[in-house]
């Protein structure tokens, strides 16, 4: 893939070839070009022995300023002996964890009791939704409010 050097020109007037080309930018910041107009922020760098290249984002949701920021920042982490492309995994497992164990209920105005669950999507009829009411108050261990928050003061 042919690479072109950075002439002072802004990633908005690069327009596409007919192959994929890439241009640099200062320290390992590149620009990949695709032929259907996509322009993808690029960083190359060695870690472990290897070469790696860590995505920085699309131009133009970033800018040419956030990526040299976000370059920086990758940088700054390969300084410091860890490899950013797993810094970046494992913070977004730590996103992705709390959100692994919720439970989100919908009730709708027909009495269809929608449960999701991350592995999950159930939907209970009126009746098995009057049944699971039922069966929570039988345990004496859960209170079932049947009045509607949005609607108790009409």
């Amino acid at each position: 893939m042919p690479t072109k050097p950075y002439e002072t020109q802004h990633p908005s007037g690069l327009q596409p070839l007919a192959a994929p080309y890439k241009v640099r930018y200062e320290r390992n910041l590149v620009l990949l070009v695709d032929p259907n107009g996509g322009k993808y922020w690029r960083m190359n760098y060695r870690y472990g022995g290897k070469q790696k290249t860590m995505s920085l984002g699309v131009f133009p949701d970033v800018t040419l300023e956030q990526a040299i920021s976000f370059r920086d920042a990758a940088s700054a982490i390969l300084k410091e002996g860890r490899d950013p492309m797993a810094e970046r995994k494992e913070a977004k497992a730590r996103r992705a964890k709390p959100n692994s164990r919720t439970l989100r209920f919908a009730l709708s105005e027909q009495g269809l009791l929608d449960i999701q669950t991350p592995a999950a999507h159930i939907r209970l009829s009126p009746a098995q939704t009057e049944a699971l009411i039922e069966f929570l108050a039988s345990q004496n261990r859960w209170t079932v409010d049947r009045t509607d928050d949005d609607h108790a003061a009409d």
